[in-house]
């Protein structure tokens, strides 16, 4: 368990690579289901318990409202959200151990992968950035019950686009906020410094964690070829 537990953040970002070109070439669900479970295979690995459930309950949640929603005319950009959303899962679902690691350290590893230092920074910010966006968005939430609206999973469902709306507006207006904020912030932080990178954690790419690259890009390409020939179309 310890390379898992432990795995260079190359691997992350590898393994995030590897998914987001088969989100783009895969076409059936059954190979979508095949990857969701390596990636909850990845977070259950690494010890992260909760996270896996919490990927799982939102992963059925998405394709039970997909299969509601299929059909219906006037919601069909609902509809192609929540497909669109459980695909993408299973790629944010190995950014787990990126935003977890301090900022030097990910600024280490973009330096040792020659990527651009804007680059860097900007993963930083975007991984920062999305916990900030979970939390304005059950802050929303709690604001809109308070006020009647989504009260029950019922409530919710039966007035899905009235929900939609009163939700993705505001959280809309609290990202651009938050994005000026976090850009005043990483000036004053010296971020456009030439000065070199230091991490104070170990940046050391280990044989273990080329095995696991190996065997994880080996399943996807299996799932791909699958998928390419049909086989996993039922």
């Amino acid at each position: 368990m310890k390379p898992f537990c432990q795995a260079d953040l190359r691997v992350n970002l590898w393994l995030i690579f590897v998914n987001a070109i088969m989100f783009l070439i895969c076409a059936h669900e059954t190979s979508f289901i095949a990857l969701f479970a390596l990636a909850c295979l990845w977070l259950l690995l690494r010890k992260q318990y909760k996270k896996a459930a919490g990927f799982i309950a939102a992963y059925i949640t998405l394709c039970f409202l997909s299969e509601i929603l299929i059909g219906i005319r006037s919601l069909t950009t609902i509809w192609f959200f929540t497909m669109f959303s459980r695909h993408l899962l299973i790629t944010i679902s190995y950014v787990d151990g990126l935003a977890d690691a301090h900022t030097g350290t990910l600024l280490t590893v973009f330096e040792r992968i020659r990527l651009p230092k804007a680059a860097g920074i900007s993963t930083v910010v975007l991984l920062r950035f999305i916990p900030t966006i979970a939390y304005e968005y059950h802050a929303i939430r709690g604001s809109l019950k308070f006020r009647g609206v989504g009260i029950t999973i019922r409530q919710t469902l039966l007035h899905l686009p009235k929900n939609f709306e009163c939700t993705i507006i505001p959280l809309l207006m609290r990202t651009t906020r938050i994005a000026e904020e976090l850009s005043a912030a990483a000036m004053v932080r010296g971020v456009r410094t030439t000065n070199k990178i230091v991490s104070f954690d170990e940046v050391h790419f280990r044989l273990s964690d080329g095995i696991i690259c190996v065997i994880f890009s080996l399943y996807a390409i299996i799932v791909c070829l699958a998928d390419r020939l049909n086989m996993l179309s039922f």
